[in-house]
């Protein structure tokens, strides 16, 4: 019986380890994405002005 539960605690405890993981790799994504973003946007102020 002990051994089954020690399997569910690292069975679950790698899901929630994958889980955020996953969700710390799309918060970075977001990031530079968003970062990306205002980037183009600054490089392109000087254009609109002309």
């Amino acid at each position: 019986m002990e051994t089954i539960l020690v399997i569910e605690l690292i069975t679950l405890y790698g899901v929630f380890i994958i889980g955020a993981l996953f969700w710390v790799v799309t918060e970075i994504n977001d990031a530079i994405k968003k970062h990306k973003k205002e980037k183009a946007k600054k490089n392109f102020d000087p254009l609109e002005k002309f």
